[in-house]
């Protein structure tokens, strides 16, 4: 059976966190079109990259991970070039699943990102991005071929 090529696009992965050796963790910068590879990154082992990556592979344990991260410097926001960027490097370098726990009320290119989508879906790369918490349309967790995920209070109520 192959291993299950997953990337992360987000702040970055702590490598520090990995539950076992079974992840094969590769972190690259996504600046401005520019993929840079990192070796031991200084990533804050609470990020919410290194949160996501953590549940993901209690599921998961026996994969590659490719830590995308296209956090700019001021953290609350992230730049729509780099996120095209990120989905065009997944479609060309075998990824199956991508986590993409973010979202943009407002993109710069809508439609760059619905083509990048389209031709990730034509692939059958799976992404999973998160919606807003407040039911504002979010991209791309709100386009017809992204399964969008959100925190629901609720359902922990329940």
């Amino acid at each position: 059976m192959n291993t299950l090529n997953i990337a992360f696009i987000d702040d970055g992965i702590n490598s520090k966190s990995a539950i076992s050796n079974k992840q094969r963790i590769y972190h690259y910068k996504v600046d401005n079109d520019v993929f840079i590879e990192q070796r031991n990154p200084k990533i804050n082992p609470m990020s919410h990259g290194t949160l996501c990556f953590k549940i993901f592979i209690e599921f998961e344990p026996n994969c590659n991970i490719y830590d995308l991260n296209i956090a700019s410097e001021n953290k609350d926001t992230m730049n729509s070039k780099n996120i095209n960027t990120a989905l065009k490097w997944c479609i060309d370098n075998n990824i199956q699943v991508i986590s993409m726990s973010l979202g943009a009320l407002i993109i710069d290119n809508v439609s760059e990102l619905i083509k990048n989508i389209n031709q990730l879906n034509n692939k059958g790369i799976i992404l999973v991005a998160s919606c807003s918490n407040t039911n504002k349309v979010t991209y791309p967790a709100s386009l017809s071929n992204v399964i969008g995920v959100r925190y629901e209070d609720e359902i922990l109520k329940n």
